[in-house]
């Protein structure tokens, strides 16, 4: 270790060519945009935006810093996208309190062939990798409670069966009842990183 030399922290989240950066000291940032741009032409954006994502920070009275992650937007051009689907699997005025219908599993197992080649066709030209796919963002930004569900959705991504579609509707349902929340982080949170496990799924 060097004496004398105090350490300075940076934080970086990088998905594909999108990254979101902070940090301890504006000038090890400075470097890092300074060397990106030199390899990649890089733009600085909004931090308070990005892809869809609100990133709403405030200090309150107390010296307590927050910020919440919602994706409000981004969740209504989803259920547009997909409004007539929403309607046709009777979600149109109603949503789910669940994430993820009860007790049910996707799995590609289907010894006795009980989706066929012929539905899991119609539910591809349906468009299922697209809905899956913009319900993995929400879901991986703000929503984790509906990890589990997402993990069914993606899990039958080449083979898909109505059965799947319906899943995949439930989520997105679920997602408009609650696209105006989201989660926060809280500099006087005492718990430190934590998790919680459902032994029972």
């Amino acid at each position: 270790m060097l004496v004398g030399v105090s350490i300075v922290h940076t934080w970086m989240v990088v998905h594909t060519d999108d990254v979101n950066m902070a940090g301890q000291s504006d000038a090890v940032l400075d470097f890092i945009l300074d060397i990106s741009h030199n390899a990649w032409k890089v733009a600085e954006v909004d931090p308070s935006y990005m892809l869809g994502v609100q990133h709403l920070f405030k200090i309150d009275t107390k010296g307590i810093w927050t910020v919440e992650h919602k994706i409000p937007l981004y969740v209504e051009g989803l259920c547009a996208t997909w409004h007539e689907w929403l309607c046709l699997a009777g979600f149109e005025k109603t949503s789910p309190k669940t994430p993820a219908p009860s007790k049910l599993v996707l799995t590609l197992h289907d010894p006795t062939g009980i989706v066929s080649e012929e539905e899991s066709k119609m539910i591809l030209r349906r468009g299922y990798q697209n809905l899956a796919g913009g319900l993995i963002w929400p879901v991986k930004n703000c929503f984790p409670a509906a990890l589990y569900a997402i993990n069914n959705i993606s899990t039958v991504m080449s083979r898909p069966s109505e059965q799947a579609w319906n899943y995949a509707m439930h989520c997105l349902a679920w997602l408009r009842s609650v696209k105006d929340t989201g989660f926060q982080f809280r500099s006087d949170d005492a718990l430190g990183l934590h998790a919680f496990v459902d032994s029972s799924l």
